[in-house]
């Protein structure tokens, strides 16, 4: 899978900007089966990420397509990918999207199915679950809980015996919450939560349906129709109802 980022490492021309004729001679040169377009710098939400100059070697400028020694930046957006262009060119049952930033919580989460994503990634809550404290020496290698460090002693804070069972707890609940708030739309999954089912409050008494908040047509953010049968046959049991209780093995019959 080639990732392309904010910065179009790897296939940017000599001004940053996004080449198409250098992703396909790239694609063309080695195992490429997917490509993943990262929408968005979601770990500096609109700040972007700065590789300073000192650690741009000549492997990473060359790998990257940069200068050697200068700063390299990630914008915090692209300047050539957008969620709404897929869908405007009839493009979106041909991608795959995946939401990320924050979306570990049902509210959230909820958001992001009703505006189209297949998916959504999880790391702060799920990290949260086994003990983060957000004490923000991840980069130091001395994290007190053990969560983020290599250091022999510090990561004794982790014990996998018991976090473990923690993060399953988290996530079970998640996806619990996200089903219940799908059968409270009257859907069976939350990737069938319409634009029209959310609404974001603007005031004390009024708010604006999520489709007029970002301008989606009728038809976005939903699954194909051949997709959505298929979600409700999955999402839908299969056990016979009625009837009578199957005899016990010492029954008399």
């Amino acid at each position: 899978m080639f990732q392309l980022g904010t910065a179009y490492f790897g296939c940017r021309d000599e001004r940053g900007r996004f080449d198409l004729a250098r992703l396909k001679d790239l694609v063309a040169g080695a195992p490429v089966r997917a490509l993943e377009v990262k929408l968005s710098q979601g770990a500096k939400p609109s700040l972007g990420g700065l590789l300073p100059g000192a650690k741009v070697s000549a492997e990473i400028a060359a790998t990257r397509g940069v200068p050697q020694g200068r700063d390299c930046v990630s914008p915090s957006r692209h300047a050539e990918f957008a969620d709404k262009v897929f869908a405007e060119r009839g493009l979106h049952e041909q991608v795959v999207f995946v939401g990320a930033g924050k979306l570990g919580l049902p509210d959230n989460a909820v958001v992001a199915f009703a505006l189209g994503c297949d998916m959504v990634n999880v790391g702060r809550e799920a990290m949260l679950a086994i003990g983060c404290i957000q004490a923000q020496k991840c980069h130091t290698d001395t994290c007190p809980t053990g969560v983020a460090t290599q250091h022999p002693w510090l990561a004794r804070g982790l014990d996998p015996a018991r976090k473990s069972v923690r993060a399953a707890n988290y996530l079970r609940t998640l996806r619990r919450d996200l089903v219940k708030v799908a059968e409270a739309c009257g859907v069976e999954h939350p990737g069938l939560i319409d634009a029209d089912s959310v609404e974001i409050l603007d005031g004390r008494t009024s708010a604006t349906p999520l489709r007029e908040v970002y301008g989606y047509r009728p038809d976005w953010g939903l699954p194909s129709a051949a997709d959505q049968a298929e979600i409700v046959r999955l999402m839908t049991p299969q056990a016979p109802r009625g009837g009578t209780a199957t005899p016990s093995p010492t029954a008399v019959c």
